[in-house]
């Protein structure tokens, strides 16, 4: 029986595991730039050349506690993207559901005992 055409990639893989990670390491930048096209394009709606312009307008800062990580944040609701965040804040707005005034109690704990 024939051999698939996938079989035979496979196989000549196996027999050149050195040109297959030539190719990987010469195609990873390439690789890397359109894995996160993608993904800001799927889950944002974005362009990487739009994440950069909001970075730039943000002096690539986090817009709450000016941390230089920068993740983007968005109302889970619609979806529209608000701003970038660190990882920390866009998480913890995250954890108090993104309401307002769950994050103005939690301050006001904190106020009570510093």
């Amino acid at each position: 029986m024939a051999l698939t055409q996938t079989e035979r990639n496979a196989r000549w893989r196996e027999r050149h595991p050195e040109k297959v990670a030539e190719y990987q390491r010469k195609n990873r930048d390439r690789q890397v730039a359109h894995s996160r096209r993608s993904h800001l394009k799927i889950a944002y709606g974005i362009t990487p050349e739009q994440f950069e312009q909001m970075a730039a307008d943000q002096e690539h800062r986090c817009a709450i506690c000016d941390e230089a990580e920068l993740h983007v944040d968005h109302d889970h609701e619609t979806g529209e993207v608000r701003g970038l965040l660190c990882g920390k804040c866009n998480r913890g707005l995250g954890m108090f559901n993104d309401r307002p005034e769950l994050l103005r109690g939690a301050a006001h704990y904190l106020e009570s005992y510093a």
